[in-house]
């Protein structure tokens, strides 16, 4: 049972990733020129976002709100990023084969909404708020650093955030797959694991509620 989950985990890994680029497995997809050029765009206010792809994506909170994207000149124009109510979304217009890494910087007054999918690394710096919710799938990586009342996490597939540079008072984390998290709760942490994944916490929680289903673990540090 054990070797199935990995080897299903390890599966996932390589779909997410590959198809997180925009293109299928086979490779095709808008070959890119291998000439880079960045650009940076005008956007309005949001707190919420949704990035699909794969990124190397820095948000810095506590700024006016704007989005650089540094990548080859005939896959930048593919790149769209759209605001929608309060939530910012970045994805790929249609499939791409880069040949370098798409980097995209985005500056805002907070994040309190975080969804993501496919193989982006994303960093959020400076978190000011009462809480934050993030919700991400496939094989991607986020860190997070800052304050915050409530964090709440769901991860499934394969990814790995590191958030114990966000101190949080309340933490809810909930995992499948073979995700891992490593969190920072000084109040009360609530984690639920299904599958292979794991979770580290940090801050000596006096309320402490676990459940693991599978072979995950929980592990304070």
């Amino acid at each position: 049972m054990k070797r199935l989950l990995l080897v299903s985990a390890l599966l996932f890994l390589v779909f997410a990733g590959c198809h997180g680029l925009g293109f299928n497995c086979h490779g095709i997809g808008v070959r890119g020129s291998g000439v880079s050029r960045e650009e940076s765009r005008s956007i309005s206010g949001f707190d919420a976002l949704d990035i699909g792809g794969a990124y190397e994506v820095d948000i810095i909170c506590g700024s006016t709100p704007g989005v650089t994207i540094d990548a080859e000149s005939n896959i930048l124009p593919l790149i769209k990023s759209e605001i929608s109510g309060n939530t910012l979304h970045i994805y790929n217009a249609k499939s791409i084969s880069p040949r370098k890494k798409i980097r995209i910087k985005i500056t805002t007054a907070n994040v309190d909404i975080l969804e993501t999918s496919g193989a982006s690394n994303i960093s959020v710096e400076k978190i000011n708020n009462e809480r934050i919710k993030v919700d991400a799938s496939g094989a991607g990586k986020i860190y997070l650093s800052g304050k915050t009342g409530m964090l709440r996490v769901s991860l499934s597939g394969a990814v790995k955030l590191e958030g114990r540079d966000l101190r949080a008072d309340n933490v809810n984390v909930e995992i499948s797959g073979a995700s891992k998290a490593d969190v920072y709760a000084s109040t009360e942490l609530r984690a639920d694991i299904s599958g292979v994944g794991s979770v580290d916490y940090y801050g000596n929680p006096k309320n402490v509620r676990r459940s693991v289903s599978g072979i995950g673990s929980i592990n304070e540090k």
